[in-house]
């Protein structure tokens, strides 16, 4: 980026100077983070017995900034994918812990071919995530028959901001 310099006696508000100069240094720090985005695998568990990804895939990014995670995840069932009892959970990145729980994000969901079912996420805990979708009973909770009976190609993504300690 290029600063004009002051011509013909010019006046350069000194204040206005250093603002501009905190910007650019601000967006400098937010480039280099985004360029550190680095890759975990979750644990994907259920609250009765846990789901089994076996030929699926499962992938997770994440980045730091400060006391600040972003976190989004990706995960497509497989053919011999088993689905475990109880609603599911994921594991934050190693070492993160969520300053409070509760916090939402968001998900998707896919029945593939057929629908796709919108919902959130929430801390359950400082280390791990629950998933929920909207239903006209029950607690929501993303399983191995909500929202939909899971197959092969069937995927689901989720994401959050975490304020972290």
């Amino acid at each position: 980026m290029t600063v004009p310099t002051p011509e013909n006696g010019d006046f350069i508000d000194i204040e206005w100077a250093e603002a501009v100069a905190e910007a650019i240094s601000t967006l400098q720090a937010f480039d280099a983070a985004l360029s550190a985005v680095s890759t975990y695998t979750p644990v994907w568990g259920g609250s009765g017995s846990n789901p089994s990804l076996v030929n699926g895939t499962i992938a997770g990014r994440y980045v730091r900034f400060g006391n600040w995670g972003l976190v989004h995840v990706s995960q497509t069932m497989g053919s011999s994918t088993t689905y475990g009892t109880g609603q599911w959970t994921y594991t934050l990145p190693a070492g993160w812990t969520a300053q409070a729980v509760g916090l939402t994000g968001w998900c998707q969901m896919l029945d593939a071919g057929t629908k796709r079912y919108p919902g959130s996420c929430y801390l359950e805990t400082t280390t791990s995530v629950r998933l929920v979708q909207p239903v006209a009973a029950g607690d929501g909770g993303v399983s191995s028959t909500q929202p939909h009976a899971w197959a092969s190609g069937d995927s689901l993504s989720w994401g959050m901001i975490i304020p972290l300690a």
